[in-house]
């Protein structure tokens, strides 16, 4: 029994280490790339963003009465919301200028305050500039690595007594999920594109994937109101989320109505007659 023990602590400490190395390794890679990237940066969309969070933060001082006032949280929700009443006001012909939708520009917005009150005499293409956007990329990343850990890990468990897989035979039956995800977790953490994209181009696509690896989540396990909750959330941040989002719900609908029967099946010749 001691011996049983020993080795299950030992499992648990081996793997743990693993882990802590994947993870690790994970940052510095990008770390790495976010220095050595800088010649590649699509600074459009970088200045875009600070100028829409800086606008928030100019209509804050414009319907605050002392500076004070603007600098404060309180002041800044107003300059949040009363920017999209002013691009509304001011629009000619529906062309608003602002394509942030409530959420991203919120993210935009607190990032500038940052920047500002951090660094308030630095310029659109300083590197210090998108650190805290960096840091956000790496939480959503590490976010959809957990959510795509357990995604695996759940189907796992429940496919793999009907499922006929070598190599998920040749994996003990009491660790066979949490292999699988901790495998699939760890591919998505070191997937270079998403690495490339957050962290060389960079860009904000990540954002939306843990909204979209936990709607699904909640979508297997018949919980409708939480995917709905998170894909609306996700879709906040970038409104592309709403493209895939009827993937989720289709499965639900297919499974109230039944299987679909072929019209020229016995079953249905025999209503029709």
């Amino acid at each position: 029994m001691a011996s049983a023990r020993a080795r299950e602590f030992i499992r648990r400490v081996l793997v743990a280490l693993l882990v802590a190395t994947i993870f690790l390794a994970g940052i510095q890679l990008r770390h790495w790339i976010a220095e050595n990237t800088r010649h590649v940066r699509y600074q459009h969309d970088i200045v875009n963003g600070f100028y829409w969070g800086s606008e928030v933060l100019a209509e804050a001082r414009r319907l605050s009465p002392d500076e004070a006032s603007a600098n404060s949280w309180t002041g800044f929700w107003h300059g949040y919301f009363g920017l999209y009443d002013r691009v509304k006001d001011e629009a000619y012909e529906n062309d608003y200028g602002l394509d942030y939708p409530p959420l991203r520009l919120l993210v935009m917005a607190v990032w500038a305050k940052h920047v500002r009150s951090e660094f308030p005499g630095v310029d659109d293409g300083h590197p210090k500039l998108i650190n805290p956007l960096l840091k956000m990329n790496v939480l959503c990343e590490l976010l959809s690595a957990v959510a795509i850990f357990l995604l695996v890990r759940f189907c796992v468990r429940r496919s793999s007594r009907i499922t006929r897989s070598r190599f998920l035979d040749a994996l003990p039956l009491k660790n066979r999920a949490s292999i699988c995800g901790l495998a699939a977790a760890s591919v998505a953490w070191l997937e270079p594109s998403m690495i490339l994209d957050a962290h060389g181009w960079p860009q904000w696509d990540v954002w939306v994937l843990p909204f979209y690896l936990f709607a699904a989540l909640a979508a297997l396990k018949n919980r409708w109101f939480c995917c709905g909750c998170l894909l609306a959330a996700g879709a906040m941040l970038k409104g592309q989320l709403l493209f895939v989002a009827p993937f989720l719900f289709s499965g639900r609908y297919a499974k109230k109505s039944g299987p679909v029967r072929c019209a020229c099946s016995p079953a249905s010749r025999r209503r029709q007659r």
